[in-house]
Protein backbone atom coordinates (compact mmCIF):
# COMPACT_ATOMS: atom_id res chain seq x y z
CA UNK A 1 0.00 0.00 0.00
CA UNK A 2 1.21 3.38 -1.47
CA UNK A 3 2.24 5.74 2.26
CA UNK A 4 3.39 8.97 0.91
CA UNK A 5 1.25 11.57 -2.19
CA UNK A 6 4.66 10.77 -4.39
CA UNK A 7 4.21 7.48 -4.09
CA UNK A 8 0.64 7.33 -4.85
CA UNK A 9 1.68 10.33 -7.91
CA UNK A 10 3.53 8.02 -9.59
CA UNK A 11 1.49 4.72 -8.66
CA UNK A 12 -1.60 6.48 -10.97
CA UNK A 13 0.87 8.10 -13.04
CA UNK A 14 2.38 4.18 -14.16
CA UNK A 15 -0.88 3.02 -14.69
CA UNK A 16 -2.37 6.12 -16.91
CA UNK A 17 0.51 5.31 -18.72
CA UNK A 18 -0.26 1.54 -19.07
CA UNK A 19 -3.95 2.70 -20.16
CA UNK A 20 -3.10 5.30 -22.56
CA UNK A 21 -1.15 2.52 -24.51
CA UNK A 22 -3.11 -0.04 -24.48
CA UNK A 23 -5.61 2.93 -25.80
CA UNK A 24 -3.07 4.30 -28.46
CA UNK A 25 -2.18 0.34 -29.77
CA UNK A 26 -6.43 -0.26 -29.99
CA UNK A 27 -6.71 2.96 -32.59
CA UNK A 28 -4.94 4.19 -35.99
CA UNK A 29 -3.13 7.27 -35.31
CA UNK A 30 -5.33 9.30 -37.50
CA UNK A 31 -8.27 8.11 -35.33
CA UNK A 32 -6.11 9.25 -32.10
CA UNK A 33 -8.03 12.32 -31.38
CA UNK A 34 -11.22 10.35 -31.21
CA UNK A 35 -9.72 9.09 -27.53
CA UNK A 36 -11.05 12.28 -26.14
CA UNK A 37 -14.71 12.27 -24.86
CA UNK A 38 -16.92 10.42 -22.11
CA UNK A 39 -16.63 6.68 -23.08
CA UNK A 40 -12.64 6.52 -23.32
CA UNK A 41 -12.76 8.27 -20.10
CA UNK A 42 -15.02 5.66 -18.37
CA UNK A 43 -12.58 2.90 -19.45
CA UNK A 44 -9.92 5.28 -18.04
CA UNK A 45 -12.02 5.38 -14.85
CA UNK A 46 -12.49 1.60 -14.64
CA UNK A 47 -8.68 0.68 -15.51
CA UNK A 48 -7.60 2.85 -12.79
CA UNK A 49 -10.26 1.52 -9.86
CA UNK A 50 -9.45 -1.76 -10.77
CA UNK A 51 -5.74 -1.37 -10.48
CA UNK A 52 -5.76 0.69 -7.90
CA UNK A 53 -8.33 -0.52 -5.21
CA UNK A 54 -5.79 -3.02 -3.53
CA UNK A 55 -3.61 -0.02 -2.97
CA UNK A 56 -6.45 1.96 -1.13
CA UNK A 57 -6.72 4.11 -3.80
CA UNK A 58 -10.51 4.95 -5.45
CA UNK A 59 -10.89 7.04 -8.15
CA UNK A 60 -14.36 9.39 -8.52
CA UNK A 61 -14.06 11.13 -12.04
CA UNK A 62 -11.42 10.97 -15.51
CA UNK A 63 -11.98 13.57 -17.93
CA UNK A 64 -9.48 12.83 -21.07
CA UNK A 65 -9.24 16.79 -21.91
CA UNK A 66 -6.52 16.68 -24.63
CA UNK A 67 -4.44 14.13 -26.95
CA UNK A 68 -1.29 14.98 -27.97
CA UNK A 69 0.54 12.87 -31.05
CA UNK A 70 4.55 13.27 -31.75
CA UNK A 71 5.54 16.08 -33.69
CA UNK A 72 6.20 13.47 -36.66
CA UNK A 73 2.49 12.04 -36.48
CA UNK A 74 0.86 15.49 -36.33
CA UNK A 75 2.45 16.56 -39.09
CA UNK A 76 1.95 13.45 -40.95
CA UNK A 77 -1.48 13.78 -40.15
CA UNK A 78 -1.71 17.18 -40.32
CA UNK A 79 -0.88 16.73 -44.62
CA UNK A 80 -2.92 14.16 -44.43
CA UNK A 81 -5.34 16.38 -43.32
CA UNK A 82 -4.83 18.75 -45.69
CA UNK A 83 -4.23 16.75 -48.34
CA UNK A 84 -7.63 14.81 -47.47
CA UNK A 85 -9.48 18.61 -46.94
CA UNK A 86 -8.66 19.30 -50.22
CA UNK A 87 -9.33 16.35 -51.86
CA UNK A 88 -12.94 16.62 -50.00
CA UNK A 89 -13.05 20.25 -50.51
CA UNK A 90 -12.47 19.93 -54.40
CA UNK A 91 -14.78 17.36 -54.59
CA UNK A 92 -17.72 18.96 -52.73
CA UNK A 93 -16.46 22.00 -55.12
CA UNK A 94 -17.17 19.68 -57.99
CA UNK A 95 -20.14 17.77 -56.71
CA UNK A 96 -21.72 21.44 -55.73
CA UNK A 97 -20.86 22.88 -59.38
CA UNK A 98 -22.21 19.59 -60.85
CA UNK A 99 -25.73 20.40 -58.88
CA UNK A 100 -26.19 23.74 -59.36
CA UNK A 101 -25.61 22.33 -63.31
CA UNK A 102 -27.84 19.99 -62.63
CA UNK A 103 -30.29 22.25 -61.04
CA UNK A 104 -29.91 24.06 -63.85
CA UNK A 105 -30.44 21.69 -66.39
CA UNK A 106 -33.28 19.79 -64.16
CA UNK A 107 -34.88 23.55 -63.93
CA UNK A 108 -34.90 23.87 -67.72
CA UNK A 109 -36.16 20.71 -68.50
CA UNK A 110 -38.61 21.00 -65.57
CA UNK A 111 -39.85 24.42 -67.26
CA UNK A 112 -39.61 22.88 -70.70
CA UNK A 113 -41.95 19.62 -69.43
CA UNK A 114 -44.22 23.08 -67.75
CA UNK A 115 -44.58 24.42 -70.90
CA UNK A 116 -45.47 21.62 -73.13
CA UNK A 117 -48.25 20.40 -70.34
CA UNK A 118 -48.99 24.09 -70.78
CA UNK A 119 -49.52 23.84 -74.51
CA UNK A 120 -51.24 20.54 -73.98
CA UNK A 121 -53.74 21.34 -71.33
CA UNK A 122 -54.36 24.28 -73.80
CA UNK A 123 -54.55 21.86 -76.44
CA UNK A 124 -56.89 20.00 -74.65
CA UNK A 125 -58.70 22.97 -73.64
CA UNK A 126 -59.66 24.09 -76.83
CA UNK A 127 -60.12 20.69 -78.32
CA UNK A 128 -62.80 20.43 -75.39
CA UNK A 129 -64.06 23.44 -75.74
CA UNK A 130 -64.53 22.66 -79.29
CA UNK A 131 -66.12 19.33 -78.67
CA UNK A 132 -68.61 20.86 -75.86
CA UNK A 133 -69.26 23.71 -78.84
CA UNK A 134 -70.01 20.86 -81.44
CA UNK A 135 -72.19 18.86 -78.58
CA UNK A 136 -74.24 22.38 -78.11
CA UNK A 137 -74.53 23.08 -81.55
CA UNK A 138 -75.92 19.04 -81.91
CA UNK A 139 -78.03 19.42 -79.02
CA UNK A 140 -79.58 22.95 -80.49
CA UNK A 141 -79.91 20.96 -83.34
CA UNK A 142 -81.89 18.26 -82.07
CA UNK A 143 -84.08 20.23 -79.74
CA UNK A 144 -84.75 23.02 -82.78
CA UNK A 145 -86.15 19.85 -84.74
CA UNK A 146 -88.27 18.35 -81.62
CA UNK A 147 -89.45 21.52 -81.42
CA UNK A 148 -90.51 21.97 -85.23
CA UNK A 149 -91.78 18.14 -84.86
CA UNK A 150 -93.78 18.95 -82.04
CA UNK A 151 -95.14 22.47 -83.52
CA UNK A 152 -95.79 20.73 -86.70
CA UNK A 153 -97.51 17.75 -84.36
CA UNK A 154 -99.32 20.34 -82.54
CA UNK A 155 -100.60 22.56 -85.34
CA UNK A 156 -101.78 19.33 -87.29
CA UNK A 157 -103.53 18.23 -83.71
CA UNK A 158 -104.91 22.07 -83.62
CA UNK A 159 -106.30 22.12 -87.09
CA UNK A 160 -107.81 17.98 -86.74
CA UNK A 161 -109.31 20.05 -83.40
CA UNK A 162 -110.83 22.76 -85.50
CA UNK A 163 -111.66 20.62 -88.32
CA UNK A 164 -113.46 18.22 -85.76
CA UNK A 165 -114.83 21.03 -83.89
CA UNK A 166 -115.92 22.85 -87.01
CA UNK A 167 -118.05 19.25 -87.88
CA UNK A 168 -119.50 19.67 -84.40
CA UNK A 169 -120.63 23.20 -84.77
CA UNK A 170 -122.38 22.69 -87.94
CA UNK A 171 -124.10 19.49 -87.37
CA UNK A 172 -125.44 20.89 -83.76
CA UNK A 173 -126.26 24.00 -86.11
CA UNK A 174 -128.02 21.82 -88.98
CA UNK A 175 -129.96 19.88 -85.66
CA UNK A 176 -130.60 23.22 -83.97
CA UNK A 177 -131.76 24.77 -87.61
CA UNK A 178 -134.16 21.12 -88.23
CA UNK A 179 -135.16 21.59 -84.44
CA UNK A 180 -136.41 25.49 -85.12
CA UNK A 181 -137.99 24.27 -88.17
CA UNK A 182 -139.86 21.91 -86.51
CA UNK A 183 -140.50 23.97 -83.37
CA UNK A 184 -141.79 26.68 -85.90
CA UNK A 185 -143.84 24.57 -88.54
CA UNK A 186 -145.66 22.63 -84.86
CA UNK A 187 -145.80 26.20 -83.73
CA UNK A 188 -147.84 27.37 -86.91
CA UNK A 189 -149.35 24.37 -87.19
CA UNK A 190 -150.96 24.42 -83.73
CA UNK A 191 -151.37 28.28 -84.86
CA UNK A 192 -153.62 27.98 -87.62
CA UNK A 193 -155.65 25.23 -85.73
CA UNK A 194 -156.34 27.39 -82.95
CA UNK A 195 -157.30 30.05 -85.48
CA UNK A 196 -159.40 27.78 -87.30
CA UNK A 197 -160.91 26.75 -84.09
CA UNK A 198 -161.00 30.40 -83.03
CA UNK A 199 -162.94 30.91 -86.44
CA UNK A 200 -165.40 28.35 -86.51
CA UNK A 201 -166.40 28.97 -82.77
CA UNK A 202 -166.93 32.58 -83.86
CA UNK A 203 -168.91 31.59 -86.48
CA UNK A 204 -170.67 29.32 -84.42
CA UNK A 205 -171.01 32.00 -81.71
CA UNK A 206 -172.53 34.13 -84.01
CA UNK A 207 -174.99 31.72 -85.71
CA UNK A 208 -176.38 30.59 -81.91
CA UNK A 209 -176.50 34.27 -80.74
CA UNK A 210 -178.24 35.70 -84.11
CA UNK A 211 -180.17 32.61 -83.53
CA UNK A 212 -181.42 33.27 -80.46
CA UNK A 213 -181.97 36.82 -80.62
CA UNK A 214 -184.23 36.37 -83.90
CA UNK A 215 -186.93 35.80 -81.94
CA UNK A 216 -186.40 39.04 -80.16
CA UNK A 217 -185.15 40.81 -83.57
CA UNK A 218 -188.68 40.18 -85.10
CA UNK A 219 -190.75 41.06 -81.62
CA UNK A 220 -189.09 44.37 -81.85
CA UNK A 221 -189.83 44.70 -85.52
CA UNK A 222 -193.11 43.99 -85.21
CA UNK A 223 -193.68 46.30 -82.40
CA UNK A 224 -191.78 49.39 -84.00
CA UNK A 225 -194.49 48.62 -86.91
CA UNK A 226 -197.64 48.96 -84.86
CA UNK A 227 -196.15 51.98 -82.78
CA UNK A 228 -195.65 53.19 -85.91
CA UNK A 229 -199.33 52.45 -86.93
CA UNK A 230 -200.61 53.52 -83.91
CA UNK A 231 -198.53 57.14 -84.55
CA UNK A 232 -199.77 57.04 -87.88
CA UNK A 233 -203.40 56.68 -86.63
CA UNK A 234 -202.62 59.50 -84.01
CA UNK A 235 -201.92 61.81 -86.96
CA UNK A 236 -205.00 61.42 -88.63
Amino acid sequence: MATNVTEINELIDANVQERVRAMGRSIKAVHAYSLRGAQHAQGMLEHLNTNLSNKGIYVKRVIITNVVLSSEVAQSMQERTIYQFKNTLERKTFAYKQRIKNDQEEEIKEKQIKEQQRKDVEENAKLDQLNKKQEIEKIKAETEKIKQEWKAKTTAEIQKINAETDLQYNKITAEAELIKTQIVEKAQAEAAEIMANADAYYVTTIASAKQEVAPQIAEAVKAEGQAEKELQKGFA
